[in-house]
């Protein structure tokens, strides 16, 4: 039987796992965590998974690699990983790495290796923004913009950047910085920080996005979307979107928009990987232009901020 694998299974992996064991009837699953009372929580709750501790203890061959640790030790395992297994398809969670060569390091071995990969920006992956995609094509103006109170704009900013570039069909042209407060917050995640402020910037027709997390605020995350002749309010955690246009007279009309967990996707994915050779999320390639089109910038507003040059200290 041919193996799979996923490397990290805290909060965010073992949400991984849920949807991977989908696959445990035609796949060997393998799980490396170090964490030891992760291993004993999960034991009991994924009987079929092996796990282990160390990345040399997976198989030589694996169809499929999860990689969901934190930035600063991804380039590590994916090293360990292959030079120690041969792998076809690997996902890549973000952000990436916290070091500009981090990324052509990866990239030139994944070219050398012949290793597909993808970064799992997954709101590509939601049936929802598929058909809302397939309805923005009809204008020529977008106007984006993603606000709400701590919600870990550092972090998460990524998938919204990853976004925009989805619904507009272009690249970011243009990243500012420059509205971010010059402060930065410890996060849960020892070592890594937060900050507050906006990021703007232009992505073809979205003529200007801004990102925007407020702090000491409860303010429920919201994408707002204007087009020439629309508007939308996207609320993703009660699975609503509601829409306004000319046709209306611009009254408010509530429509369904349901958010996909992390647990329901990985599964499908891998399977799209494995079964036709690709999948939606952005392959590495187009993802890490975009990555360091963000973490650059926050390298040096880190400088500036009194932490390590060259360093990027977001997850």
């Amino acid at each position: 039987m041919e193996s799979i694998a996923i490397i990290g299974v805290g909060a965010l992996g073992k949400r991984h796992l849920q949807s991977m064991v989908e696959l445990q009837d035609q796949y060997q699953i393998y799980a490396v965590e170090i964490n030891e009372e992760i291993i004993k929580q999960l034991t009991t709750e994924f009987p079929k998974v092996n796990f282990i501790k160390t990345v040399e203890e997976l198989p030589n061959e694996l169809e499929a690699v999860v990689i969901a640790t934190n930035s600063n030790i991804r380039r590590l395992l994916f090293e360990q990983l292959i030079n120690h297994s041969t792998v076809k398809n690997i996902i890549f969670e973000k952000v990436l790495f916290q070091k500009e060569e981090d990324y052509y390091f990866v990239e030139n071995k994944l070219n050398e290796l012949n290793i597909k990969a993808w970064v799992n920006c997954a709101r590509r992956e939601w049936d929802s923004y598929k058909s809302f995609k397939m309805e923005l094509n009809e204008f020529n103006e977008l106007y984006i913009s993603a606000i709400g109170g701590q919600w870990g704009i550092g972090c998460n900013a990524i998938h919204i950047l990853d976004l925009i570039e989805y619904l507009s069909g272009s690249e970011i042209e243009t990243l500012d910085i420059s509205k971010l407060e010059n402060r930065l917050i410890e996060s849960k995640r020892k070592g890594f920080y937060e900050f507050f402020g906006t990021i703007s910037g232009v992505s073809g027709k979205c003529k200007n996005f801004n990102i925007t997390c407020i702090d000491e605020s409860a303010l429920p995350f919201r994408i707002e979307i204007t087009t020439e002749k629309s508007r939308y309010m996207i609320d993703e955690g009660n699975n609503y979107l509601l829409v306004s246009d000319e046709e209306s007279e611009w009254q408010w009309k509530r429509m369904d928009f349901k958010q996909v967990y992390q647990s329901q996707m990985t599964g499908r994915v891998i399977k799209s990987i494995i079964d036709n050779g690709t999948c939606n999320l952005s392959d590495y390639e187009s993802s890490m232009k975009l990555h360091l089109k963000y973490i650059l910038p926050l390298i040096e507003f880190f400088k500036a901020n009194g932490m390590e040059e060259n360093l990027c200290p977001i997850t």
